[in-house]
């Protein structure tokens, strides 16, 4: 395990080994979503955790303060998340969020892949390790996470793992990183661009995840990504549209939907509050707005 402060930002691509060491803590709160906003339940898919249920405890008995985490989606694959020890933006790329960011802050940034389509004459510094994604101004003291490896950021345990986003491989292949984070006790997986199903090792990776951020609408299918999401088994997943065309994020949203046996869409939220004990039991999809600059949302 390596600790990464602001100082560090230059050096993130150690590829690390050892096991963290588990850090799940119980909570207080409920899911901030309101009873209209539920879609009808298949297979189990809502199921909220019912007022008097037992708080979840471990072995060492810690607590967390009541105080929920964050999530904002801001378009494609970038998703910002508070938590009560850290901020992580995942890929804020400049062409979601603009050349400052627009107000956008974090204590650490990881990077799924290089970004496609970078804004020319962005000032601030560029992505250390693929050396032409700028960083937008308004996250220059982030600390800034991209490749495989294991690292603790303000004491926020992040796992990278190497993953495509299509089929091709060797020197042709295009290389994703899925983040694996522990956020107040939550277990959040961002799958960036992620373009296939996982090998028994790497879902060994991903043990307990929470919350699953899912790309839909691109190389990823909407019924490879619910076979996906089975894999993992998480409490709540959050499509995220690789496309900035509205009725294709849309459409892609809707496909996606279906295969988790919706047969509409749950009324986007504008963000995602949740504290650990507000999880729902069962595998639950939401729909978060993007505010990101490509959706024409400010």
């Amino acid at each position: 395990m390596v600790q990464v402060g602001p100082k560090d930002c230059e050096v993130f691509t150690w590829l690390l080994s050892g096991d963290s060491p588990a850090r799940q803590m119980m909570g207080f709160g409920s899911l901030d979503l309101p009873p209209e906003n539920r879609p009808p339940a298949r297979r189990g898919r809502w199921a909220l955790t019912p007022p008097g249920t037992p708080l979840r405890t471990t072995p060492a008995g810690g607590a967390w303060e009541n105080r929920a985490m964050e999530l904002t989606y801001y378009g494609r694959s970038c998703v910002r998340i508070r938590g009560r020890e850290a901020t992580i933006a995942y890929d804020p790329y400049t062409s979601i969020v603009g050349p400052t960011g627009r107000g956008i802050t974090a204590d650490i940034v990881t990077l799924s892949h290089p970004d496609d389509a970078p804004l020319a004459r962005v000032k601030g510094r560029l992505a250390p390790r693929d050396g032409r994604t700028p960083i937008a101004t308004s996250l220059d003291n982030a600390v800034v996470l991209e490749g495989p490896g294991e690292y603790e950021v303000k004491s926020v345990l992040i796992t990278g793992i190497r993953s495509y986003r299509d089929s091709h491989r060797g020197g042709a292949a295009r290389h994703n990183t899925v983040f694996y984070a522990e956020i107040d006790g939550i277990h959040v997986v961002h799958l960036g661009d992620h373009a296939e199903g996982f090998s028994t090792d790497q879902i060994k990776e991903l043990p307990g995840a929470d919350i699953v951020l899912i790309p839909v609408g691109g190389e990823l299918s909407a019924e490879a990504a619910s076979a996906l999401i089975n894999q993992l088994g998480p409490k709540i997943v959050i499509p995220m549209p690789m496309t900035d065309d509205v009725a294709k994020a849309n459409a892609a949203v809707k496909a996606f939907c279906k295969e988790e046996g919706l047969t509409t869409p749950p009324t986007a939220q504008p963000k995602l509050t949740i504290t650990i004990s507000g999880l729902p039991e069962e595998t639950t999809t939401i729909v978060v707005e993007p505010r990101g600059e490509a959706f024409g949302a400010e």
